[in-house]
């Protein structure tokens, strides 16, 4: 288990151990996609704890999937909504933790899609993380 995982499991609150995930337990992962119905408040004050974490361990780089992770639905690589549609379904949790990780100097961002809309993913994160 990585330290990583073992620091996402303690702040969302998960005393279960992780584990590599498709033998139906919760991975450090998914306790953190389960995590996604925290308030903002509540999301921004744990991530705001967990970066300063990652950053004592000299985690370099955080990269994150966009699809039913950072945004609660798939696009598909073919949203036909608008930017402003798309917008509202990023997760609290997420918000918090690329906000956290931007505001810091030490930690590299990556965002992951399997996807030729760049420019609205780059949109939903420019306009809803900053």
């Amino acid at each position: 288990m990585s330290i990583f995982s073992d620091l996402l499991r303690r702040i969302m609150g998960d005393d279960e151990p992780a584990t590599p995930g498709g033998d139906g337990k919760r991975s450090a992962a998914g306790s953190v996609v389960e995590a996604a119905d925290l308030e903002e408040e509540e999301a921004a004050q744990r991530m705001a704890e967990i970066m300063p974490q990652l950053v004592e361990r000299r985690y370099k780089l955080l990269a994150l999937d966009f699809d039913n992770t950072i945004v609660g639905v798939h696009t598909m690589g073919m949203w036909n909504g608008t930017l402003e549609e798309l917008t509202p379904f990023v997760r609290p949790v997420f918000r918090a933790l690329l906000q956290a990780a931007a505001a810091t100097e030490e930690m590299n961002l990556a965002v992951v899609a399997f996807s030729g809309q760049v420019g609205l993913v780059r949109g939903v994160l420019a306009s809803d993380v900053g």
